[in-house]
């Protein structure tokens, strides 16, 4: 298991990428290219002490990285100062540069930022998508309450104020933002979060959670209006999201396991159902599987029950560098023989500076045809 030297700390990732309408259609021979060149880096010598990138190696809650409590978005103080740039990297920054590291603008006021910009070659549209760019302000009225402010390109936002201080290390968070659910995957074209409609810009919706944290075990309840995307419930129905999580370690193993739930009646449209997540860890590995089944039923055509799952392996090359492989699937109805969809992917994630990430990507599509995807992308980080 990895160490941190201050593990006790809690600091007090998303308003995330959108995807374009593309047409798979052919290999790009760039992606290839640059796959290849990320996989030599893998061998170049280092002195960092192999530190997995990912909460479930360091068997933590999301908070420890981040200021929202179900993770993503901004980053916390601890995570931006020192966990980042001193251990997770490629190549480790000096104690003179952590010193230049300061998310502070003020004894009240952090700020943060991100900027995802991918490349796609052979699809429509080709070039270059600006996938995500987000600011994020977080004002700390005491060192238990806080208001917070992500913006990003076109719709997307989040804007909540977030209290600590219940009982059983709890919180309360009112306004707009993402509901816990599952696995917060950052890459929005998983199918547990695309198929289930956690996409920008619509992601978002307007209510209360109340979470806490006895021990190891996490519970997010959460009560929101139901209308994704908006700012008003259109039907006066409220919408019901839970999350609950436990972690163990089993010597050198960590395991987590947990259930979500989600229950939407919009009158005329019911959506209700929800699934089981886990992960192990140990040594360099690292898996992630979420698996949930999701019940629609209106008023005109007969109910049906979905099935998306998306499990993923990760292995540690060396400090700063994951290879990556995850298997997603998608059924849209589960009475029905047709309508099946798959994909398997396989890239490089790549860590050499704190401010910045690189991704190669590989991915084989099934579906109705056979098809093969590939993308690059920068990821900029402050």
């Amino acid at each position: 298991m990895p160490t941190l030297s201050t593990l006790g700390r809690r600091a007090g990732a998303i308003a995330g990428p959108s995807t374009p309408t593309i047409r798979r259609d052919r290999v790009p021979r760039t992606g290839g290219a640059l796959l290849l060149a990320l996989l030599a880096l893998a061998w170049l010598p280092t002195e960092a002490e192999a530190i997995p990138r990912y909460s479930v190696r360091y068997r933590q809650d999301c908070s420890l990285c981040h200021q929202n409590p179900a993770g993503g978005g901004q980053r916390s103080a601890y995570a931006a100062q020192y966990l980042v740039p001193a251990e997770m990297v490629m190549f480790p920054w000096s104690d003179e540069k952590l010193e230049r590291i300061d998310p502070q603008l003020g004894e009240n006021l952090s700020a943060g930022a991100d900027l995802r910009l991918q490349y796609f070659e052979g699809y429509e549209p080709a070039g270059f998508f600006l996938m995500q760019g987000d600011l994020y302000l977080s004002f700390s009225i005491d060192d238990r309450n806080l208001l917070y402010l992500e913006q990003g390109i076109r719709e997307s936002y989040d804007l909540y104020g977030l209290s600590y201080g219940l009982p059983l290390d709890g919180h309360v968070k009112l306004g707009r933002f993402t509901p816990s659910f599952g696995w917060r995957f950052a890459d929005h074209t998983r199918f547990v979060r695309e198929k289930l409609h956690f996409t920008p810009p619509a992601h978002t919706d307007v209510g209360v959670e109340l979470g806490i944290q006895p021990g190891e075990t996490t519970i997010n309840v959460a009560l929101m209006n139901g209308s994704a995307g908006s700012l008003l419930d259109a039907d006066s129905r409220p919408a019901l999201f839970g999350r609950v999580s436990q972690r163990l370690s089993l010597a050198s193993l960590g395991i987590s396991a947990g259930l979500s739930f989600l229950a939407n009646d919009a009158g005329a449209a019911r959506r209700a159902g929800g699934g089981p997540f886990g992960s192990l860890h140990w040594g360099r590995l690292s898996w992630l599987g979420e698996a949930d089944a999701v019940r629609y039923e209106d008023d005109t055509d007969a109910p049906q029950t979905e099935l998306v799952i998306t499990q993923e392996l990760a292995w540690q090359l060396r400090p700063g560098l994951d290879l990556i492989g995850v298997y997603d699937f998608y059924d849209p109805d589960v009475d029905l023989a047709t309508g099946k969809e798959s994909a398997l992917s396989l890239g490089l994630d790549l860590l050499p500076q704190p401010y910045l990430q690189l991704k190669a990507l590989v991915r084989a599509w099934r579906d109705e045809e056979d098809e093969i995807l590939a993308l690059l992308q920068a990821h900029f980080m402050y």
